[in-house]
């Protein structure tokens, strides 16, 4: 697979060490942090036409979910259970304190949406949240212990 960072002039390369294996992130930008996360089928490069307009106000971490790109692919058990949503929100969770971003913004497309909106909905570390192209369905509950139980 090509670099492909043609595409993110400016852009550092991050590989990130986490619980769940490796998540790849191109970082760039300037300012408050911001998630960008992927829809199903797709990679970080989805987010190559709109990176330059947020970059001017965001610092922007795109990033592919885990099993996704060049993130490594979990092992998986008898329920998939890396692969949920709440799996994939704590991973992205560790992956940005391992950057050093505590808080920080979301934007989420399809697959990457339904992973944001869980991590903002159960964890107290989003400082916002922006959804496309993404149906959100009623009922999940809230954690009572912060993101341990995301």
């Amino acid at each position: 697979m090509p670099d492909l960072a043609d595409l993110f002039p400016g852009y550092a390369s991050e590989w990130i060490n986490t619980s769940s294996g490796r998540i790849f992130a191109r970082v760039g930008g300037k300012g408050p942090p911001l998630l960008l996360l992927h829809g199903f089928s797709s990679t970080h490069v989805m987010w190559h036409p709109v990176a330059p307009q947020l970059a001017d106000k965001f610092t922007l971490i795109i990033a592919d979910l885990p099993g996704y790109g060049w993130s490594d692919m979990p092992r998986s058990d008898d329920d998939h259970t890396p692969y949920t949503k709440r799996a994939m929100a704590k991973v992205m969770v560790e992956a940005m304190e391992q950057i050093g971003h505590v808080h920080f913004a979301l934007a989420g497309h399809d697959r990457g949406g339904r992973v944001s909106y869980r991590l903002a909905r159960l964890c107290k570390k989003s400082r916002g949240l922006r959804l496309t192209d993404t149906a959100v369905f009623a009922g999940a509950q809230k954690s009572s212990s912060g993101c341990g139980g995301l």
